[in-house]
């Protein structure tokens, strides 16, 4: 299978310390990623990518775009082939994971399936309850028994009071401070769309796996940082990126950190003070390079 990783090498100059293999978002794909990967190359850390089938430059056409049917299985396959693929292209280097959002929940299952690393990162996610998730799963599944359209229906209970705390009139002003980060989102036909009902199904699927207790406890060694934004609906405003920090510190995962920044929203790596982020990220890397 040939996969199209996107690379952000180090400098020849600078001493390579590790590589970080990126687990995008929904509605999104690498471009999105492209201050942050420059950043971190320039101090150490290789950036690696691919873009979710579905997704970004994924696709045959834009037909295809938010659409998923196997429960993201073949997107998570490939994701691990390429973790292995960029490990065996550095040749050891420590090599950690950072998922965003829904990526946030596909590291976790890549961390539970056992995929070799040294740390995991989660960015903007949240522990949500069993029953909602459920629900949701159900009521996709009854959907899907009529027809597989993009699901305005799942846009409006997942995403329908994202921006209430804030004002202005972008539709995706609920990502981040950065205004121009957001009109870069809204302005991408890569960005943002409406996902099918089976997308929806998918990513309930994902989270009910986060969820369950599973065979979580064979990582316990598994350092893992979580960051978010204090103002982030995503992460209830904090409230559920605590609880996921509290559930995986409660299994006895022995080096944790939990970081909320003050007023930032979901994007923290496009946020205002994403500098401030990033330099927060190295420290952490460092200390376990």
């Amino acid at each position: 299978m040939k996969l199209n990783i996107k690379m952000w090498e180090t400098p020849t100059n600078i001493e390579e310390k590790g590589v970080i293999f990126i687990i995008h978002g929904m509605g999104e794909y690498y471009k999105r990623y492209e201050s942050m990967g420059t950043y971190l190359s320039n101090h150490g850390y290789s950036v690696a990518m691919i873009d979710h089938k579905g997704h970004g430059t994924n696709i045959k056409s834009l037909d295809e775009l938010g659409l998923v049917e196997d429960n993201f299985k073949d997107s998570i396959d490939e994701i691990q082939l390429a973790i292995e693929e960029v490990r065996i292209m550095k040749h050891g280097i420590p090599l950690y994971i950072l998922g965003h959002s829904m990526g946030s929940f596909m590291a976790q299952i890549i961390l539970e399936n056992g995929i070799k690393n040294n740390g995991v990162i989660l960015s903007g996610s949240v522990r949500p309850f069993k029953f909602t998730i459920k629900l949701a799963y159900l009521l996709a599944n009854l959907l899907l028994k009529f027809r597989n359209k993009r699901s305005y229906i799942f846009d409006k209970l997942v995403f329908g009071l994202n921006n209430v705390k804030f004002k202005g009139n972008s539709k995706f002003r609920w990502l981040t401070r950065d205004e121009e980060s957001v009109e870069e989102f809204e302005k991408d036909p890569l960005c943002g769309c409406i996902p099918y009902t089976s997308y929806y199904r998918g990513l309930f699927y994902m989270i009910g796996k986060t969820i369950e207790r599973g065979d979580k406890e064979k990582n316990l060694n598994t350092p893992m940082y979580i960051f978010s934004g204090g103002d982030d609906p995503v992460g209830e405003y904090g409230i559920g990126t605590k609880r996921l920090y509290k559930f995986y510190k409660k299994l006895g995962y022995k080096d944790m950190e939990v970081k909320i920044y003050s007023k930032g929203r979901h994007e923290m790596l496009n946020e205002i003070n994403k500098e401030e982020v990033y330099l927060d990220l190295i420290d952490w890397l460092d200390r376990r390079t």
